[in-house]
Protein backbone atom coordinates (compact mmCIF):
# COMPACT_ATOMS: atom_id res chain seq x y z
CA UNK A 1 0.00 0.00 0.00
CA UNK A 2 1.10 3.96 -0.47
CA UNK A 3 2.32 4.46 3.37
CA UNK A 4 2.69 8.41 1.64
CA UNK A 5 -0.03 9.11 -0.58
CA UNK A 6 0.76 11.15 -3.26
CA UNK A 7 -0.72 14.15 -5.30
CA UNK A 8 -2.46 12.69 -8.12
CA UNK A 9 -3.04 14.45 -10.98
CA UNK A 10 -5.21 11.85 -13.11
CA UNK A 11 -6.41 8.15 -13.30
CA UNK A 12 -7.22 5.73 -15.93
CA UNK A 13 -8.14 1.95 -16.38
CA UNK A 14 -7.68 -0.83 -19.23
CA UNK A 15 -10.08 -2.88 -17.61
CA UNK A 16 -7.83 -4.95 -14.98
CA UNK A 17 -5.10 -2.08 -14.05
CA UNK A 18 -5.90 1.54 -12.47
CA UNK A 19 -2.88 3.80 -13.43
CA UNK A 20 -2.36 7.25 -11.59
CA UNK A 21 -0.03 9.83 -12.35
CA UNK A 22 1.50 12.27 -9.69
CA UNK A 23 4.87 12.95 -8.02
CA UNK A 24 7.15 12.13 -11.10
CA UNK A 25 6.03 8.78 -11.50
CA UNK A 26 3.00 6.18 -12.20
CA UNK A 27 1.27 4.10 -9.34
CA UNK A 28 -0.81 1.13 -10.60
CA UNK A 29 -3.38 -0.70 -8.59
CA UNK A 30 -5.60 -3.68 -9.30
CA UNK A 31 -8.02 -3.68 -6.93
CA UNK A 32 -7.84 0.16 -5.84
CA UNK A 33 -6.52 -0.31 -2.35
CA UNK A 34 -2.44 -1.78 -2.92
CA UNK A 35 -0.75 0.19 -5.15
CA UNK A 36 2.60 0.00 -6.82
CA UNK A 37 5.14 2.45 -7.74
CA UNK A 38 5.87 2.64 -11.30
CA UNK A 39 9.18 5.38 -12.24
CA UNK A 40 9.02 6.73 -15.47
CA UNK A 41 12.29 7.82 -17.38
CA UNK A 42 13.03 11.31 -17.36
CA UNK A 43 13.44 13.29 -20.65
CA UNK A 44 16.86 13.73 -21.43
CA UNK A 45 18.59 16.66 -19.26
CA UNK A 46 15.86 16.32 -16.57
CA UNK A 47 16.62 14.25 -13.63
CA UNK A 48 12.18 14.44 -12.67
CA UNK A 49 8.91 13.69 -15.23
CA UNK A 50 6.48 16.32 -14.61
CA UNK A 51 3.30 14.74 -15.61
CA UNK A 52 -0.10 16.35 -16.67
CA UNK A 53 -2.77 14.26 -18.19
CA UNK A 54 -3.30 10.67 -18.86
CA UNK A 55 -5.61 8.72 -21.07
CA UNK A 56 -6.08 4.48 -22.02
CA UNK A 57 -6.56 4.48 -25.80
CA UNK A 58 -7.79 0.83 -25.98
CA UNK A 59 -4.61 -0.33 -27.14
CA UNK A 60 -1.90 1.85 -24.14
CA UNK A 61 -1.94 4.30 -21.72
CA UNK A 62 -0.33 8.06 -22.86
CA UNK A 63 1.50 10.03 -20.36
CA UNK A 64 1.78 14.19 -21.50
CA UNK A 65 3.45 16.30 -19.32
CA UNK A 66 7.01 17.52 -19.04
CA UNK A 67 7.48 14.59 -21.68
CA UNK A 68 5.53 11.92 -23.46
CA UNK A 69 5.26 8.26 -22.64
CA UNK A 70 3.49 5.40 -23.26
CA UNK A 71 2.81 1.51 -21.84
CA UNK A 72 0.63 -0.65 -23.09
CA UNK A 73 0.75 -2.44 -19.44
CA UNK A 74 1.05 0.73 -16.87
CA UNK A 75 4.23 -1.29 -15.13
CA UNK A 76 6.79 -0.34 -18.14
CA UNK A 77 6.99 3.26 -19.81
CA UNK A 78 8.53 3.79 -22.99
CA UNK A 79 9.83 7.58 -23.54
CA UNK A 80 8.41 8.78 -26.83
CA UNK A 81 10.06 11.66 -28.15
CA UNK A 82 8.37 11.48 -31.45
CA UNK A 83 4.95 12.86 -29.68
CA UNK A 84 7.09 15.59 -28.09
CA UNK A 85 3.86 17.96 -29.40
CA UNK A 86 1.69 16.65 -26.97
CA UNK A 87 4.26 17.75 -24.34
CA UNK A 88 2.48 20.15 -21.20
CA UNK A 89 -0.91 18.73 -22.65
CA UNK A 90 -4.05 17.59 -20.79
CA UNK A 91 -5.67 14.38 -22.36
CA UNK A 92 -9.28 13.08 -22.94
CA UNK A 93 -10.67 9.89 -23.91
CA UNK A 94 -14.20 10.28 -25.37
CA UNK A 95 -14.67 6.75 -25.90
CA UNK A 96 -13.61 7.01 -29.72
CA UNK A 97 -10.58 9.37 -29.72
CA UNK A 98 -8.41 10.68 -27.80
CA UNK A 99 -8.22 14.87 -26.95
CA UNK A 100 -5.03 16.68 -26.16
CA UNK A 101 -5.43 20.29 -25.60
CA UNK A 102 -4.21 23.43 -23.18
CA UNK A 103 -5.88 26.67 -22.11
CA UNK A 104 -3.02 28.29 -24.54
CA UNK A 105 -5.42 27.39 -27.75
CA UNK A 106 -4.16 24.20 -28.59
CA UNK A 107 -6.54 20.83 -29.25
CA UNK A 108 -5.83 17.91 -31.43
CA UNK A 109 -7.31 14.75 -31.89
CA UNK A 110 -6.52 10.75 -32.24
CA UNK A 111 -8.23 7.85 -33.13
CA UNK A 112 -5.59 5.62 -32.19
CA UNK A 113 -2.85 7.82 -30.45
CA UNK A 114 -0.63 7.34 -34.04
CA UNK A 115 -1.70 10.07 -35.83
CA UNK A 116 -3.11 12.90 -35.07
CA UNK A 117 -5.60 16.04 -36.01
CA UNK A 118 -4.43 19.85 -35.32
CA UNK A 119 -7.81 21.62 -34.82
CA UNK A 120 -6.54 24.21 -33.03
CA UNK A 121 -6.86 27.02 -35.62
CA UNK A 122 -9.99 29.31 -35.12
CA UNK A 123 -10.38 27.89 -32.05
CA UNK A 124 -13.11 30.42 -30.23
CA UNK A 125 -11.61 30.21 -26.83
CA UNK A 126 -8.99 28.44 -24.91
CA UNK A 127 -9.90 25.18 -23.39
CA UNK A 128 -9.96 24.19 -20.03
CA UNK A 129 -11.97 21.15 -20.73
CA UNK A 130 -12.86 19.15 -23.92
CA UNK A 131 -14.78 16.28 -24.54
CA UNK A 132 -17.18 15.04 -27.90
CA UNK A 133 -20.71 13.87 -28.53
CA UNK A 134 -21.59 12.16 -31.66
CA UNK A 135 -19.52 13.94 -34.50
CA UNK A 136 -18.85 17.72 -32.87
CA UNK A 137 -15.77 17.96 -30.40
CA UNK A 138 -16.42 20.65 -27.31
CA UNK A 139 -14.23 22.36 -25.34
CA UNK A 140 -15.41 24.30 -21.83
CA UNK A 141 -13.77 27.33 -21.44
CA UNK A 142 -13.66 30.69 -19.16
CA UNK A 143 -16.74 32.47 -18.81
CA UNK A 144 -18.67 29.30 -18.45
CA UNK A 145 -19.38 28.80 -22.54
CA UNK A 146 -18.70 25.84 -24.68
CA UNK A 147 -17.65 26.00 -27.94
CA UNK A 148 -18.53 23.44 -30.59
CA UNK A 149 -16.74 21.97 -34.02
CA UNK A 150 -18.23 19.20 -36.36
CA UNK A 151 -15.51 16.79 -37.65
CA UNK A 152 -14.78 18.52 -40.93
CA UNK A 153 -16.35 21.77 -39.51
CA UNK A 154 -15.30 25.21 -37.68
CA UNK A 155 -15.83 25.89 -34.32
CA UNK A 156 -18.89 27.83 -33.40
CA UNK A 157 -19.50 29.28 -30.16
CA UNK A 158 -22.58 28.40 -28.18
CA UNK A 159 -24.86 30.37 -25.78
CA UNK A 160 -24.87 28.61 -22.75
CA UNK A 161 -27.15 30.17 -20.00
CA UNK A 162 -26.58 29.28 -16.77
CA UNK A 163 -23.22 27.68 -16.84
CA UNK A 164 -21.18 29.34 -14.23
CA UNK A 165 -17.53 31.11 -15.05
CA UNK A 166 -15.90 28.85 -12.51
CA UNK A 167 -17.26 25.67 -14.55
CA UNK A 168 -13.81 23.88 -15.56
CA UNK A 169 -14.65 20.63 -17.23
CA UNK A 170 -18.08 18.71 -18.22
CA UNK A 171 -18.72 15.05 -19.48
CA UNK A 172 -22.00 13.83 -21.64
CA UNK A 173 -23.41 9.95 -20.83
CA UNK A 174 -25.12 10.02 -23.59
CA UNK A 175 -28.25 12.43 -22.68
CA UNK A 176 -26.77 14.69 -19.90
CA UNK A 177 -24.04 16.82 -20.02
CA UNK A 178 -22.46 17.71 -16.30
CA UNK A 179 -20.26 20.35 -15.69
CA UNK A 180 -18.25 21.03 -12.08
CA UNK A 181 -16.30 23.37 -10.34
CA UNK A 182 -15.83 24.38 -7.16
CA UNK A 183 -18.79 23.81 -4.81
CA UNK A 184 -20.88 23.46 -7.69
CA UNK A 185 -22.29 21.38 -10.80
CA UNK A 186 -24.34 21.81 -13.47
CA UNK A 187 -26.58 19.70 -15.48
CA UNK A 188 -27.75 20.35 -18.76
CA UNK A 189 -29.93 17.80 -21.53
CA UNK A 190 -28.70 20.41 -24.74
CA UNK A 191 -25.58 21.94 -23.57
CA UNK A 192 -27.30 25.57 -23.85
CA UNK A 193 -29.33 25.83 -20.84
CA UNK A 194 -27.87 24.59 -17.02
CA UNK A 195 -28.98 24.24 -14.21
CA UNK A 196 -26.63 24.61 -11.10
CA UNK A 197 -26.64 21.74 -7.91
CA UNK A 198 -24.75 22.99 -5.01
CA UNK A 199 -22.27 20.85 -3.39
CA UNK A 200 -20.87 21.75 -0.13
CA UNK A 201 -16.92 20.21 0.19
CA UNK A 202 -16.81 20.06 -3.31
CA UNK A 203 -13.97 20.90 -4.78
CA UNK A 204 -13.20 18.47 -7.98
CA UNK A 205 -11.44 19.54 -11.27
CA UNK A 206 -11.89 16.40 -13.53
CA UNK A 207 -15.11 14.29 -14.20
CA UNK A 208 -15.87 11.96 -17.24
CA UNK A 209 -18.03 9.25 -18.14
CA UNK A 210 -16.73 5.66 -17.34
CA UNK A 211 -20.07 4.18 -19.37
Amino acid sequence: PITSAPYFFGVSFNGTTLAAMGNGAVFTSTNGITWTKRVLPPPSGSTTAFVNGMVWTGSEFVIAGQAVWTSTTGTTWTLRPDLSFLTNLSLRWTGTEIIAFHTQGIYYTSATGAFWTDRSANLVSAPLGAGKVGNTFLTISYGGRIDGQSSLGTWTPSHSTGLANSASDFAHNGSLFVAIGPNCSWTSTAGTSWTQHIQSNFDARRISWDG
